[in-house]
């Protein structure tokens, strides 16, 4: 019987669980304070001042303002989405609606007649889309905000300070509430995304380019990028905007007070951003737990030791433990016993990592 070949790979060291979570700007309450693991999703919110993030079981982990409790989100999985306000958080599970926070809170919503797919908090207002394309506005409603256009179908949303934008599948765009500066009423044309700040708006066009309207005071409007560039995400804080292109790297404008709109030095490879009061985040590619590892400076005798076939055996000492990755550094298993079924992995590269990164060793299924 052939069996599949090996390989093993002694890993180069680097700081192991730097987070692939940036946060810059207002640190005010230790919204750039990131906790030291990686992430798969960001969220904020306009009138935010704090950040959720989705961790690699589904759940969701928040860090910054938490006077009011918004950051004790309820242990959970399969989480689709989240958004966050001044003093509570919403977001999504088994379809229904959720919050956290004991100070001003306008509560959820049933997943019935048909399941939310996106959330998005205002400063006193949460927008839900369902499934079906309809949206749900609850909360505080003084000048409108929740009294979105019906009769469309709506495939994407955003809940502004005070007004409300949203894309129908045909890609226009539609708002209510708050429109001192015209930030609730858009410009004619298509759009793929949008993304409502205080007092001014921004969008993707349909031809991947940014168009902002409303408030000018801090150059939210007149600093947009150039049409020669290419957006395929947006994000408004209270007073700036930020934007990510399709080659990884992010831009912003606006308000830059406490540094929210001055990107830090090196960050490329962002693949989802999300925009706070006056603080930005990006979250770039995962980085493997591999890369933390560092097998000869360790001291441990640890590595993969036979053909990988549907099991895989490791040589860890007695009492440690042995993680297993794929490339991508989602978690794929547990060594039960120095073994590793397998199961129906596909071929490719798996990172076997002792303790949580005092060592590791690589594995190449062919």
């Amino acid at each position: 019987m052939k069996t599949a070949a090996v390989m093993i790979l002694l890993v180069a060291c680097m700081a192991f669980g730097d987070s692939n979570v940036h946060v810059w700007g207002d640190n005010a309450y230790g919204q750039c304070d990131v906790p030291d693991e990686q992430f798969y999703g960001v969220y904020s919110g306009v009138y935010a001042n704090h950040v959720i993030a989705m961790d690699g079981d589904g759940g969701l982990i928040a860090w910054g303002d938490n006077s009011h409790g918004q950051c004790n989100i309820p242990s959970s999985t399969g989480v689709l989405g989240a958004s966050a306000s001044k003093e509570f958080s919403v977001f999504i599970t088994n379809g229904a609606v959720e919050t956290c926070g004991t100070g001003y809170n306008p509560g959820g919503e049933s997943q019935y007649p048909s399941p939310f797919v996106k959330v998005s908090a205002g400063g006193f207002h949460i927008l839900g889309l369902r499934g079906n394309g309809d949206v749900e506005a609850w909360g505080g409603n003084a000048v409108g905000q929740c009294d979105l256009p019906i009769g469309y179908t709506y495939k994407e949303i955003s809940a502004g300070r005070s007004h409300t934008l949203a894309v129908t599948v045909n890609g226009y765009l539609r708002g209510c509430g708050y429109d001192q500066f015209g930030q609730a009423s858009p410009p004619t044309g298509k759009y793929i995304a949008v993304a409502a700040g205080f007092t001014h708006s921004v969008a993707i066009a349909e031809d991947s380019t940014i168009v902002a309207w409303g408030n000018n005071n801090y150059g939210q409007v007149s600093d947009a990028p150039s049409s020669i560039f290419k957006f395929v995400a947006i994000a408004a804080g209270d007073n700036h905007c930020i934007g990510l292109r399709a080659n990884g790297m992010v831009v912003a404008w606006g308000r830059d007070n406490e540094g929210q709109c001055t990107i830090p030095a090196g960050l490329t490879g962002v693949i989802s951003i999300a925009a706070g009061r006056d603080f930005s985040v990006a979250l770039t590619e995962v980085v493997s737990s591999i890369e933390g590892a560092c097998v000869e400076e360790a001291g441990v005798g640890f590595g993969v030791t036979s053909p990988f076939g549907s099991t895989a055996y490791n040589s860890a000492p007695e009492g440690s433990y042995v993680t297993v990755f794929d490339m991508t550094g989602r978690k794929v298993g547990k060594t039960q016993n120095n073994v590793w079924d397998s199961g129906s992995a596909p071929a490719g590269v798996y990172v076997f990592v002792l303790n949580n990164g005092v060592s590791s060793a690589m594995a190449v299924k062919l």
